[in-house]
């Protein structure tokens, strides 16, 4: 009787080849897929995700790429602005010449390209969330890397520019006026309270707030102070660049010629030991390009499981773009199995837990990127105090006036 109920072995094989083959038949379509959502625009009606995890792709994606486009437009809006004024703007500058003679007159008008900026960021409309600030009188020989130096310092810039004279008119009045634009409106207000009416190279800065200004997804500067939280560490030689943090295992790892191989070989229990007590510092990637192919593979990885990742490694495995997936101690790599991680347990794609947690028992603690941290404003304890900041950027505009000079 239960002969009858029993499965032949040779049957039971069977089933489990077709269900293999199946598996790689859905993971072969599931990869065709994934290579059309590179060249044709991606089907919202196949988007799906198992359980409770929030679709990786509604979210932080849709929102840069807005912002990208965004940029975009504002570019092309910018050169007809300078197409449309170019024939004019000789005749505006010397009106506004004519009429704006005060060195201290705050008003973006006294801006030697004014015209080109009329539109793109010159005036105050009184925009309480505008980030961008005017500066009035500017040494003529001031740079726009020293204005990052200068602004830079209260935290992480979206724009800077310097409105340049271009005729010899704009020259003879012997000062610019630019903008600078921040991330986060804390950090601009904070350097328009320090900075307004401050001497550098010997004239007196006059600012105030003007038009906003699209701000992009990375600033174009980031404070020294800021860069070391963001920028991913040294390698050390341990699984998923773990930093060791006790001074008695610095001196452990010593002891085994710094070579983590050897004392994962020698002694597997004092390895264990110690990466137990390594921190795991996950970085957000600055590639955009890089973060976007991240988070799409991060999609289909949790919509079709590990074999998807398994064919993709395979498919890939000599594509530098995805080496990512190869190189664990790579900081790509990193963000991409904490995102991974992050997604499956139904975090949010751009609001996700930041406490320390560890991934695996017994390993590593891992510690999750902060969110937004260039929308957050500089953490007060790393701008530098005025002295020091006044010691090291005299240091540095001797040494470009002396470059300078020597140019000339």
């Amino acid at each position: 009787m239960m002969k009858s109920f029993s499965l032949n072995p040779k049957k039971k094989k069977d089933i489990e080849k077709q269900k293999k083959l199946a598996e790689e038949e859905a993971c072969a379509e599931a990869y065709e897929e994934f290579v059309a959502t590179f060249e044709t625009p991606k089907s919202q009606s196949k988007l799906f995700v198992r359980g409770t995890v929030i679709n990786p792709n509604s979210g932080q994606e849709l929102k840069e790429l807005k912002m990208l486009q965004e940029e975009r437009e504002e570019r092309f809006r910018q050169r007809n602005n300078v197409k449309e004024n170019k024939s004019s703007s000789n005749q505006i500058h010397k009106s506004y010449d004519d009429n704006n003679d005060d060195d201290g007159d705050l008003d973006a008008s006294n801006c030697s390209n004014s015209s080109l900026t009329k539109k793109t960021g010159s005036h105050d409309t009184g925009d309480p969330n505008t980030t961008n600030i005017y500066l009035g009188n500017l040494n003529p020989k001031i740079t726009e890397t020293q204005l990052c130096e200068i602004f830079g310092r209260y935290g992480p810039l979206a724009s800077v520019k310097i409105m340049w004279p271009r005729s010899e008119e704009e020259r003879t009045r012997n000062r610019n006026c630019g903008f600078v634009a921040f991330m986060c409106r804390k950090d601009g207000e904070r350097a328009l309270k320090a900075l307004n009416g401050k001497s550098f190279m010997d004239y007196e800065m006059r600012l105030g707030w003007g038009k906003a200004v699209p701000i992009p997804p990375t600033p174009i500067y980031i404070p020294p102070a800021l860069h070391d939280l963001i920028m991913p560490p040294p390698l050390s030689g341990l699984p998923f660049n773990a930093q060791i943090q006790d001074e008695k295992d610095v001196e452990l790892l010593k002891s085994y010629g710094n070579d983590p191989q050897k004392l994962f070989h020698e002694n597997r229990e004092a390895f264990d030991d110690l990466l137990s007590r390594t921190v795991v510092k996950v970085t957000i990637p600055q590639d955009r390009n890089l973060l976007c192919l991240i988070h799409r593979v991060v999609e289909f990885v949790v919509r079709e499981g590990p074999p998807f990742e398994a064919l993709l490694m395979n498919r890939e495995i000599t594509n530098p773009q995805f080496s990512f997936l190869f190189e664990n101690q790579s900081a790509a790599h990193v963000y991409y199995r904490w995102r991974l991680f992050s997604v499956l347990q139904g975090e949010h794609p751009s609001r996700w837990r930041t406490e320390e947690f560890r991934m695996f028992v017994g390993g590593s603690i891992w510690r999750p990127p902060p969110i937004d941290i260039f929308q957050q404003g500089m953490p007060e304890e790393l701008i530098p105090n005025e002295e020091e900041f006044n010691n090291n950027f005299d240091d540095r505009r001797s040494t470009s006036s002396s470059d300078s000079d020597d140019s000339y």
